[in-house]
C-alpha cells in the first residue's frame, strides 16, 4: 500500500499526523512478512510514532543537533500495532532553512519490499 498520496512539505517542528487505512488485501498480502514504514527523508530529524507507539528515530534533536536530512527512514512495526484504521505522527526538528519530510516515499507494507523502494541494502540495519 503506498500513501505518497498523503506526502507533503512540513512546516519546522510541526508533528504531522497522516492517517491510513489497512485492507484485508493488504493484511493478506503481508502475512508471513516483516512490516514496516518508509519516510523517504527527513530534515533534520524525526521521532515517528504509529498509533501512539514510538516505532523510531534517526538524526538527534538538540542539544545535540545530530542532521540526517539525507536518509531514507525505514522504521520496522510489530503487527500487533497495526489496526485496519492507523495514524503515522512524525515530530520533525529543523536546525535551519527548509525542513521536514522532503522526499518519498511514504509507505507501509513488508520491510523487504520497502527496503527495494528506498534502496537500502539487506545487510544495513533499520532505523531504531
Amino acid at each position: 500500500m503506498n500513501m505518497n498520496e498523503n506526502y507533503r512539505r512540513v512546516p519546522t517542528k510541526f508533528a504531522p499526523e497522516t492517517r491510513f487505512e489497512v485492507t484485508p488485501e493488504d493484511w493478506s498480502h503481508w502475512e508471513g512478512h516483516p512490516l514496516a514504514i518508509a519516510l523517504g527523508a527527513v530534515d533534520d530529524a524525526d521521532e515517528t510514532y504509529l498509533n501512539g507507539k514510538f516505532i523510531g528515530r534517526t538524526g538527534k534533536f538538540p542539544p545535540e543537533k545530530q542532521t540526517a536530512y539525507n536518509t531514507p527512514r525505514l522504521y520496522p512495526v510489530d503487527r500487533q500495532i497495526l489496526t485496519n484504521s492507523n495514524v503515522i505522527a512524525v515530530r520533525v526538528d529543523d536546525f535551519g532553512g527548509n525542513g521536514g519530510i522532503w522526499r518519498g516515499p511514504v509507505a507501509v507494507g513488508p520491510e523487504t519490499e520497502l527496503r527495494q523502494l528506498l534502496g537500502i541494502p539487506e545487510t544495513a540495519p533499520a532505523a531504531k
